[in-house]
């Protein structure tokens, strides 16, 4: 007989390795990585490139811009307020001297008599006059309250007298005595006027 056989159905047996504990075979896939060491220092931070710190040098600058240029422009409207105001201030209180003067250049046009020779030149003087100076106060901001056939309001108008009248609705003003003035949306002298007031129901 050849030595060279074929296969006889023979199992061939396989040596198997075991594992250092003895219990299970050891296996290729079995080994365990190697743990961490608990000291283990992580990568290093990625370093930014110059052009990444040019970007962030930009947004801080256009940040600071925003910032400035929103605190300009407060500064700004704070200081024209207050220059307006200033100035308002400043205008009131010659204006509320020139009040008075107002009031009799009106009294004097309204008493002179009209059937006098020189009645109705005079008057058209006073009244150009007091135009004049009424138009001059404008441009500072004086201007006239309303008051006539108004609901009366306690912030424009300074009730003298009620009347009871069943001719006009209750608390309506029904005649003025002095002209009232604002300066802007201040008032400065209140008008002063007369209320209408609801009739009395008499007792039967």
């Amino acid at each position: 007989m050849s030595q060279d056989h074929e296969d006889d159905g023979r199992e061939v047996p396989v040596s198997v390795e075991k594992s250092d504990d003895g219990d299970s075979p050891a296996t290729p896939g079995d080994e365990e990585a190697p743990a961490l060491e608990p000291d283990a220092e992580a990568p290093p931070p990625r370093e930014t490139t110059p052009i990444e710190e040019l970007k962030r040098d930009l947004e801080e600058a256009r940040d600071q811009h925003l910032r400035l240029r929103a605190e300009f422009d407060n500064f700004r409207k704070r200081t024209a307020r207050e220059q307006r105001q200033i100035r308002e201030r400043a205008n009131e209180h010659v204006i509320k001297d020139l009040l008075p003067v107002i009031d009799g250049l009106e009294r004097a046009g309204e008493s002179i008599a009209m059937e006098n020779e020189n009645g109705p030149a005079l008057k058209e003087g006073i009244e150009l006059v007091l135009k004049s100076l009424v138009e001059s106060l404008g441009r500072h901001d004086l201007q006239r309250l309303e008051a006539l056939a108004q609901p009366f309001d306690p912030k424009l108008h300074e009730a003298v007298m009620t009347v009871e009248t069943e001719d006009h609705p209750p608390d309506t003003v029904i005649e003025e005595i002095q002209k009232g003035y604002a300066i802007g949306d201040r008032v400065i002298r209140p008008s002063r006027v007369v209320v209408a007031k609801a009739l009395l129901e008499e007792e039967d």
